[in-house]
């Protein structure tokens, strides 16, 4: 457990104005877009076969075409949004239809009410959560119509509870990102693919929190996590930069259950990664490197020059160990000589080059920047893979 006025040693962070302080939760940080944290590729749904439903605990299910859905009245509402992912948006404004309006005339004894979404993704949450002038289904933001692309997801966060881990080792990896291995005492495990939450304490009191990928194998003694310093962040330049090997951080997790993978299935493993996306892929790769039973499996990494690549030396290991192991990397900026990769951005032909056959039918997964995460699993589907085969991890602007 964490001590009760537990000082991060040397960190200040970025103070809020007042005018946001009140409305901004402790540990939270405004953002002025979206941060997106998906679970799978962006459905994409023809207007004409969209529907809503209710059903359950009813008399008789309602249901709604587009066409109906858009007719029923509407409200514009102005919110402010506090995701769990630390990041705050104020002032958001949305129109839609009020869950009051949709469950006008419906009678029914059910306390909670489970929500799903193209793509298999559920959430359960007490109804009265959700009626009361407390949610709508929305269909525009900002004046304009919704674009396909996600907002975010929500992990509950309750149950865990933080504690200190000291850091016994720091490792450069690139100008840019260290990884910082962790003694955590009373680490209940995790599994690769998961993260934590960094808590960070000022003397004033002042917290900033942020997410961090778990980088180490589950077999590990130590808790790695590699951090890539943003230089207008809060957090991650004291990570880089500022912290020293016997200083103490405070963690929460492991946090995750969806973007994971287990050795010992022996379905290929297909792996995208961008940038400090590799991250999460890294540990599945370290785990399945310790396994006795090794899948076959490939991973496709895109970094922008030959400096940013993140593990460069343990990649061309674990690629050269002959155990059913590839390896291929593209630089988007800047070709050395002598490299005998792809130099360009993640297209269709590089994809259907390095993928492995559908026939297979791979586990998918893919980490990076939005656009980039975006692009790899639509290219996927288009080349036949099953949209629920590939899970997703990406990342927008996070504040640092």
């Amino acid at each position: 457990m964490t001590p009760v006025g537990f000082i991060s040693r040397g960190f200040r962070g970025k103070r809020r104005d007042v005018a946001s302080s009140s409305r901004v939760p402790p540990g939270q940080y405004v953002v002025t877009d979206f941060p997106v944290l998906s679970a799978g590729p962006t459905p994409r749904v023809n207007l004409d076969q969209w529907t809503f439903t209710i059903q359950g605990e009813i008399d008789e299910p309602k249901r709604w075409t587009w066409k109906e859905f858009a007719a029923l009245p509407s409200e514009t509402v102005t919110k402010d949004i506090h995701c769990v992912t630390k990041w705050s948006k104020l002032d958001t404004v949305w129109k839609g239809v009020s869950v009051d309006t949709l469950m006008d005339g419906i009678e029914t004894a059910a306390e909670f009410t489970t929500i799903f979404s193209d793509g298999g993704y559920t959430t359960n949450v007490p109804l009265d959560d959700i009626t009361g002038n407390k949610a709508w289904v929305v269909y525009e933001f900002d004046g304009q119509p919704l674009q396909p692309e996600p907002l975010a997801r929500a992990a509950v966060l309750g149950r865990l509870a933080w504690t200190l881990g000291e850091v016994v080792e720091l490792v450069q990896e690139t100008p840019r990102v260290a990884s910082l291995y962790l003694n955590v005492p009373d680490w209940a495990g995790h599994l690769a693919g998961q993260h934590v939450d960094v808590r960070l304490t000022a003397e004033d009191g002042y917290v900033a929190e942020r997410s961090y990928s778990i980088a180490s194998p589950p077999e590990d003694r130590w808790l790695a996590l590699t951090v890539e310093r943003l230089d207008d962040g809060e957090v991650s330049p004291y990570l880089v930069g500022e912290l020293k090997v016997g200083d103490r951080l405070e963690l929460r997790g492991p946090i995750g259950g969806y973007f994971v993978w287990r050795a010992g299935d022996e379905t290929p493993l297909f792996l995208v990664g961008g940038g400090s996306g590799v991250v999460p892929l890294m540990a599945m790769l370290r785990h399945r490197a310790k396994a006795t039973h090794k899948a076959p499996a490939r991973l496709l990494y895109s970094s922008r020059t030959l400096a940013d690549v993140i593990y460069r030396e343990e990649l061309e290991r674990l690629g050269s160990a002959g155990d059913g192991l590839s390896i291929v990397q593209t630089l988007t900026r800047e070709k050395p000589m002598g490299w005998t990769g792809y130099a360009r951005r993640l297209d269709e032909s590089m994809m259907k080059e390095v993928a492995l056959p559908t026939e297979q039918m791979p586990a998918v997964f893919i980490c990076g920047p939005t656009s980039f995460v975006e692009a790899a699993a639509s290219l996927l589907v288009a080349m036949g893979y099953a949209p629920q085969s590939i899970k997703t991890e990406r990342f927008g602007a996070t504040g640092g």
